[in-house]
């Protein structure tokens, strides 16, 4: 086949995936109460960035008559991170740090409940959706088992000029998903 502009362009579907074209919806534990959908939306149009989660598939070596044979291990889901805005009502910040107080509190050191104990509980999910340029979804990735980890610092400051605050949330994933555009499930 002869390489040219063309061939790579009819090759090339849709143009290309967009980094920009995206939307997360977190969906939180329900030990945090949240009923109101306006605090899920509120997440998805203030999340800037975040990335697409990544696994690990560990090497088990065995040595063999003076070789060492590499062996699929096991997998690990690396830490997912995302960066949100912050606005005037604190929301997006809000419910981060219930969540993680939640989870054990940060005067007493103890969970709010003896329920709070069992980790399904404290775990929430999320959904990545990928989005082509009319807004359709080409590519979905569900977060499972996961909770914040570490909500970063916000930094203040006089010469935080023409900046919104944004703050950096670290979840700790215990799997993730991917389906296709149609909701097929890609992965298991």
């Amino acid at each position: 086949m002869a390489a040219n502009i063309n061939s790579f362009l009819n090759n090339f579907t849709g143009g290309g995936a967009r980094a920009n074209r995206y939307e997360v919806i977190i969906g939180f534990p329900t030990f945090l109460g949240i009923t109101d959908v306006a605090i899920q939306q509120k997440i998805s149009f203030t999340c800037t960035a975040n990335s697409i989660p990544a696994a690990t598939i560990g090497e088990a070596t065995v040595p063999y008559k003076g070789r060492t044979i590499k062996l699929p291990g096991d997998r690990t889901f690396e830490n997912w991170n995302v960066t949100i805005l912050i606005d005037n009502d604190f929301l997006g910040r809000d419910v981060f740090e219930r969540w993680v107080s939640g989870m054990l509190g940060n005067t007493r050191n103890l969970v709010n409940s003896p329920t709070e104990l069992n980790p399904v509980k404290i775990f929430g999910q999320a959904q990545i959706n990928l989005l082509d340029r009319s807004d359709r979804v080409i590519k979905r990735y569900t977060c499972l088992g996961m909770f914040p980890s570490n909500v970063s610092e916000v930094t203040l400051g006089y010469s935080e000029n023409d900046a919104v605050m944004t703050q950096q949330v670290t979840f700790s994933l215990n799997e993730w998903t991917a389906a296709d555009a149609n909701g097929r499930v890609i992965t298991n």
